[in-house]
Formats: structure tokens, C-alpha cells, sequence
């Protein structure tokens, strides 16, 4: 059988054009008409048939199989849906205390943050998942708040600093220095270059009055000292 060239031209002709009754009798006797058709019907089709068996080498095709390993890496584990995969060892795969779903992240252990800083995003707050009113955040750009309960606790802007008790301000701090809403309760020395008294206090009216041991007032006249309770004495001021 002659093997036809891959470079060999094939020319067409119409139905019409009779391409065998040329030449003498004797030559025409000789030919044969011949179409695609007649080749598509004589090259039969190729069927190729796929396996996947062993699980190693490289894919082979034998007689009309293509022979495809069934590869498989040799790992191990299983899986809970929205728990995050975790590398037990170098092959095997469990589930880790982090799980998720659409909208919540959960971790089951004590967070470490490896880098220098946890960046949250704009105005936003870490809440108790108990009482979403208890939290600590941003209230907006330059004002940093602790609510406990929804009451206000503490907060910080770039002018001042506060601590709070059911959302009062008790101390804070500004650029003239620190106000103090209450009494001052101190259990060692209180010192200073100076203590201001921004307001005249009421006298108690009489030695008798009720006080407590450490008590102090001023008037524009006296100064009395509660020294012991209700045991008031009191001092004339006088100019120098």
C-alpha cells in the first residue's frame, strides 16, 4: 500500500467534471472515482477507551486505552464543615479551635499576636459577646472609650483623659491639669507645691456637727478640721 506524502496536495472537483472517460477505452477501464466519503468510510475511527488504575508511573495508552495512574497524596485526617483545616504533622490534616461561618469567626483558646500591632478596622469596637454593652473601641477617630454595661468608664482624645463612674466623670486630666469630682480618699501622703480651693465651703454649724475625722472647710473667716467624729475645731484666719 503506497503512503501518501504529508505534504500532498489534494485538489477538488465539482460533481459535473467527469474525471474518468479521458484518454483511450483502455484507460478509462482503469479508473476509478473515488470521494471524501469513500475515505471517511475507509479509515475506520479510532476509539480510545480511559482507566485509571496503579497510582504511580506515567500514563500509557496500549491499543486504544489510555492508561491514567489514579494519583493520591498520602495524607490523612478529617474534617468538620466551618471548623479551619490544621497541619497535625507534615501529612496529616485535623480540625484547629478556629471555626467560621458567613459572618462570625470564633476562636476556641487564648489569641497571641505575634506582631507589633492588632489593627482593627475604622470606629469599631471589641464587644463581650455576654453583653454587647460592655466593650472597649473607638466611639469615632480620636476618641477611645471602655463602657461597661453602656455606661461610660474610661476615654481618651488628644486634649484629655477621664475615668468615670456610671458615665460621670470622676478624674480628668486636660492641659491645666487634673480635676477631681468627689472626694479625695488617699491611704498614704498626698503632695504638691500647692492645693487650690476653687470654692468657699459651708462651716458646720457648731463643734458638734456631724463630720468625719479628717474633714476639712474653709470660710472666708476660719478653717475648720473635723478631728474626730462629729468633733469639729476651727482656726481665724487673719491677713500677714
Amino acid at each position: 500500500m503506497a503512503t501518501i506524502p504529508s505534504t500532498q496536495k489534494f485538489h477538488t472537483l465539482d460533481t459535473t467534471i467527469d474525471t474518468q472517460d479521458f484518454g483511450s477505452a483502455q484507460l478509462a477501464a482503469g479508473r476509478s472515482i473515488f470521494t471524501m466519503q469513500d475515505i471517511l468510510d475507509t479509515v475506520p475511527a479510532t476509539t480510545v477507551s480511559l482507566t485509571t488504575t496503579g497510582t504511580s508511573g506515567a500514563a500509557t495508552l496500549t491499543s486504544g486505552v489510555l492508561n491514567i495512574p489514579n494519583y493520591t497524596a498520602s495524607i490523612t485526617g478529617t474534617g468538620v464543615a466551618g471548623k479551619l483545616a490544621l497541619w497535625n504533622t507534615a501529612n496529616e490534616i485535623r480540625d484547629s479551635i478556629v471555626s467560621a461561618t458567613a459572618s462570625l469567626v470564633t476562636i476556641g483558646g487564648i489569641m497571641d499576636i505575634a506582631g507589633p500591632t492588632l489593627q482593627m478596622p475604622d470606629l469599631s469596637h471589641i464587644v463581650n459577646a455576654g453583653d454587647p454593652t460592655t466593650k472597649f473601641g473607638f466611639a469615632n477617630s480620636a476618641f477611645y472609650e471602655v463602657r461597661v454595661n453602656g455606661a461610660l468608664a474610661m476615654a481618651a482624645d488628644p486634649a484629655s483623659a477621664g475615668l468615670y463612674a456610671g458615665g460621670a466623670p470622676i478624674i480628668v486630666t486636660s492641659s491645666t491639669g487634673v480635676q477631681v469630682n468627689g472626694n479625695v480618699i488617699a491611704t498614704g501622703d498626698v503632695e504638691g507645691a500647692t492645693f487650690s480651693v476653687t470654692a468657699m465651703n459651708t462651716p458646720p454649724a457648731s463643734a458638734t456637727a456631724a463630720g468625719t475625722e479628717g474633714d476639712i472647710r474653709w470660710t472666708t473667716g476660719h478653717v475648720y478640721l473635723c478631728t474626730a467624729t462629729n468633733t469639729w475645731v476651727r482656726a481665724a484666719l487673719a491677713t500677714f
